[in-house]
């Protein structure tokens, strides 16, 4: 009894160990597979993107004394200290909504209005796997990208009959649109 709880502890420490680290990925492929270069601990490290320079944003890893530097333009992205991923694009971050056969981004944008509080707005996007360009979410832009799959495009046009492409399916635990995506390769 004594060994299986060491065991179960042990096994918890390991679990939240791995959970606790937050890195950058240098290029498409280490994100495809999971591997996370210049690991910071997030309970003693920082990771941190700056925006404030749009032409040339960078992100800086703050671990102890030793801070380290990368642009935007130079890495795939990253993730955070929330387990968060972002893919950084054209100078741009995304944060990754779902990584399927279809990636969904998304951002998040603060919007003003005359005697009203601040709310979020939020703008979707999608790319075909982890290495294309990035484009904005809607069914024109699909359709484009798309264009020699008829049966996706005919499903498009059956499920999405309100040209909203964003909606999650709670049944599947995805996207409805990567599982309307699923459909047409059956």
């Amino acid at each position: 009894m004594k060994k299986m709880i060491q065991l179960l502890i042990l096994s918890s420490c390991i679990y939240l160990q791995s959970y606790s680290q937050a890195g950058v990925y240098l290029s498409a492929s280490d994100y495809n597979n999971h591997q996370i270069q210049h690991k910071i601990d997030c309970h003693t490290g920082t990771i941190k993107l700056h925006r404030f320079m749009r032409s040339n944003p960078y992100l800086s890893i703050i671990e102890g004394d030793e801070t380290q530097k990368f642009y935007a333009k130079d890495i795939y992205g990253y993730t955070d200290c929330e387990r968060h991923t972002f893919r950084l694009f054209n100078n741009k971050e995304y944060f990754i909504a779902e990584a399927g056969d279809i990636f969904i981004y998304m951002q998040k944008e603060y919007v003003a209005e005359y005697h009203k509080k601040n709310h979020a707005v939020y703008t979707y996007y999608f790319s075909v796997g982890a290495e294309s360009d990035i484009m904005e979410l809607n069914i024109s832009n699909l359709k484009k990208v798309y264009s020699d799959n008829t049966k996706f495009i005919e499903l498009l046009d059956l499920y999405f009959q309100n040209g909203v492409v964003t909606e999650y399916d709670d049944i599947h635990k995805m996207y409805k649109l990567n599982y309307v995506y699923d459909l047409s390769l059956k």
